[in-house]
């Protein structure tokens, strides 16, 4: 679980810090591994997203994994943690808006050891027209009213793809809520995050383990507060505009 490593929440980083001098002992929720076996598979998806089915055939497979044996996974003096408890030490970080901390807790190691374990020519992505245009990077064509028939079309369609992927986004993040708002301090560990929480949506759509619309909607609700500051933000930024109206007259 290296991706844990790259959190870059202060609380975390002191609370380290200040364990590794004074060498307090933090209080652990007792027996969550056995909490988690205890729950129905209707409560295990609230908490990790994904079906225990999905879930066990990830932790048999990371298991028999060179990564998971690798010695440097395990580096620094930690205990090796069964396969099981990495997974879900992962997923519950990913799936849920938590901390180091929490994860520490639930799983009772401490948090420096959550902290430790945790394209080609055929290839583009979309952007929009702020974006320039790379042979990487293909954004539509400028609409000044003069557009062949061909442009015509392939903005119909780049938009029509475009709308796909938003909505495709919207689900990965439904699943993984960590990726609302990811608090990173390395621009490759984000990446390698991502890329983790992507593999994993796609193991749970290659075994039909999709979230329920009532699902969907809950994460809505909070990715919310992102449509809250967007709002706050056109206010200010209405407001500004305002003085600058008067002041010009």
């Amino acid at each position: 679980m290296e991706l844990l490593s790259s959190s870059s929440s202060d609380d975390d980083e002191t609370e380290i810090a200040v364990n590794l001098v004074e060498r307090r002992v933090i209080p652990k929720i007792p027996n969550y591994m056995d909490v988690i076996h205890a729950l129905d598979n209707i409560e295990f998806k609230k908490h990790f997203r994904m079906n225990k089915v999905t879930v066990a055939g990830i932790i048999g497979e990371y298991e028999k994994s060179s990564i998971y044996e690798n010695p440097i996974t395990w580096a620094r003096g930690i205990s090796k943690s069964s396969a099981e408890k990495h997974i879900y030490m992962f997923l519950w970080f990913s799936s849920n808006k938590t901390t180091l901390r929490d994860v520490s807790q639930r799983f009772d190691v401490s948090i420096s050891t959550a902290h430790l374990m945790n394209c080609g020519q055929n290839y583009h992505i979309l952007g929009d027209g702020a974006y320039p245009i790379r042979e990487w990077c293909l954004t539509p064509f400028g609409d000044y009213g003069n557009l062949s028939e061909g442009e015509r079309i392939y903005n119909a369609k780049f938009c029509k793809t475009r709308v796909l992927i938003e909505n495709t986004f919207g689900l990965l993040k439904s699943r993984f809520c960590q990726l609302l708002q990811i608090q990173m301090d390395d621009v490759d560990k984000m990446a390698k995050f991502i890329l983790s929480c992507c593999v994993l949506h796609n193991l749970c759509i290659m075994t039909n383990d999709y979230l329920e619309e009532r699902e969907i909607v809950a994460f809505q609700e909070i990715d919310d507060t992102e449509g809250n500051l967007r709002r706050l933000g056109e206010i200010k930024r209405n407001a500004i505009k305002d003085r600058f109206v008067v002041e010009h007259v």
